[in-house]
């Protein structure tokens, strides 16, 4: 998660006691905005929520790096949309606090919110008793991905990113913890997720994001150090690796998409060049599932290195 919002990172680690204020200040408004958005209906606290995050999106430096990453994925577009864009990459963010909070709310009315598209070959994987290596994108809702470990009674280990503010660590976690998985900080790395599958648990990785020191894979065309963890993982426990995603219906409605699992082009080739090729093919899913709603992906973070940026 981001170390901080209101204070800009070279500021606040020039003076950490700076840091610590804005920590403090964040976790009292946005302690409020939960509140408030906690109370309401879910149709009106996702549009409140959604209205705050956009209204204030010009405050804070990530909305540039939205638009710098937007440009790079749709070169086409122009400063005019791009800006649109990322004002409403913000209005996502917004309802995805919301959704997360109204979290129980949408699985006590999941008959009326959700519905499953599950492609005919990972349907039959879900009911079998090998632990599946589940993959998604920050786009659109897709923290409801893990609504898919109570349709189905899986065993699912989630990975998540505690919070860097200590005022919103707990508070988080405890949002999170009302899904139907289990949650693994990713500080444990690879051996927690390698050991989560021998005991026989599916694993749940959004790995849209840079990882630096990471193999360089095309991303809308441009080589970025992208994760190739869960296919190595795949290949490894021989377990299937499937991509899930979260698409928003009208009227706070959700249609949870299983893709076909990913499958190496050449199972004869080595595991790395495969772990390459099922990360490659990742990415092109991933580009998909954006360009289809490019507003609703959360980018608000570096995706590739300093010399793809535009200015």
């Amino acid at each position: 998660m981001a170390e901080h919002y209101l204070v800009p990172r070279r500021l606040s680690r020039a003076f950490p006691s700076l840091k610590k204020f804005a920590w403090k200040i964040e976790a009292w408004l946005l302690a409020g905005i939960f509140l408030l958005i906690r109370a309401l209906p879910i149709q009106l606290s996702g549009a409140l929520s959604s209205w705050l995050f956009k209204t204030f999106a010009g405050f804070t430096s990530r909305i540039n790096t939205a638009q710098k990453n937007l440009r790079l994925a749709f070169p086409d577009k122009t400063e005019q949309e791009i800006q649109q864009l990322s004002r409403e990459t913000f209005h996502s963010l917004g309802l995805a606090l919301s959704e997360l909070i109204h979290m129980p709310t949408v699985w006590e009315q999941r008959d009326q919110r959700l519905e499953f598209s599950v492609a005919q070959k990972s349907e039959e994987i879900l009911g079998g008793d090998r632990p599946i290596v589940f993959v998604t994108a920050h786009t659109q809702a897709w923290q409801f991905t893990n609504f898919l470990a109570a349709r189905f009674s899986l065993h699912v280990s989630i990975i998540y990113a505690p919070e860097s503010n200590p005022y919103l660590r707990e508070f988080f976690f405890k949002l999170r913890n009302a899904f139907p998985t289990r949650l693994v900080s990713r500080d444990g790395g690879i051996r927690t997720l390698a050991r989560e599958l021998k005991n026989g648990r599916s694993i749940g990785l959004a790995v849209d994001t840079r990882l630096d020191g990471a193999e360089m894979i095309p991303f809308f065309g441009i080589e970025a150090p992208t994760n190739t963890t869960p296919a190595r993982l795949a290949l490894r426990n021989q377990c299937a690796l499937i991509p899930v995603h979260v698409v928003r219906l009208p009227d706070y409605r959700y249609r949870i998409c299983v893709d076909k699992p990913i499958l190496p082009d050449n199972p004869a080739a080595s595991s790395s060049e495969q772990a390459i090729d099922m990360t490659c093919q990742l990415n092109r899913k991933f580009e998909q599932w954006i360009r289809e709603a490019p507003g609703q992906w959360i980018c608000l973070k570096r995706r590739w290195p300093k010399g793809s940026w535009v200015e």
